[in-house]
């Protein structure tokens, strides 16, 4: 058995992407997201090895400071989600945008899971 630990936490955000494709060249130019975050960790023991609330002032602190949340250029879901991946040594990160695409980017030797 293995135990996780998980938060999750949202931001608006602006961004673009300017090498799209014709197909979906309106990414090209700036535009809004809720982008949601879901961050997880194993933890060896059931007694709140990692806490929670504090883990998300963390990850919260992190996404308006250093990200720049308000615009994030043309960083990608991927582009977060491998960011948060290393800052905070997770087993699991998940960034989307207003929860309907998105990246992942998981610890090797564990499955990909909700």
């Amino acid at each position: 058995m293995k135990i996780f630990v998980y938060l999750t936490t949202s931001f608006p955000a602006w961004h673009c992407w300017p090498k799209a494709p014709r197909s979906c060249g309106f990414l090209k130019h700036k535009h809004h997201h809720i982008f949601h975050v879901k961050i997880k960790w194993e933890v060896n023991q059931a007694d709140r090895e990692i806490e929670f609330i504090t883990k998300r002032q963390e990850v919260d602190k992190i996404i308006h400071e250093d990200l720049a949340w308000e615009n994030l250029g043309s960083r990608s879901c991927e582009e977060l989600a491998m960011y948060l991946y290393s800052t905070f040594d997770a087993d699991f990160v998940r960034v989307s945008e207003d929860g309907q695409y998105g990246a992942e980017v998981v610890r090797d030797n564990l499955p990909s899971t909700d």
